[in-house]
């Protein structure tokens, strides 16, 4: 739990040019940051880049950790 809150305390939403077109995602270096973000995270000709696939685990992990805050806050928990 404290590894996934370190991954997405670690991410921000950013605009990049990826092969001349313009996307929104998370920054590989930012995954980096945390030892969950780790894992989905290579480097491909010298480019790090974000590996969807090897996240998916983490990805849940942190979707359930997000609604159980939210629960809190909003009194349902």
């Amino acid at each position: 739990s404290a590894d996934v809150r370190k991954m997405l305390d670690n991410l921000s939403a950013k605009k990049y040019n990826k092969l001349g077109e313009e996307e929104v995602g998370v920054m590989a270096q930012d995954l980096e940051k945390s030892a969950e973000g780790k894992k989905m995270v290579e480097e491909r000709n010298g480019v790090k880049v974000v590996v969807p696939e090897k996240g998916f685990r983490q990805v849940v992990t942190a979707l359930a950790e997000m609604n159980e805050r939210m629960n809190k806050l909003e009194g349902k928990g």
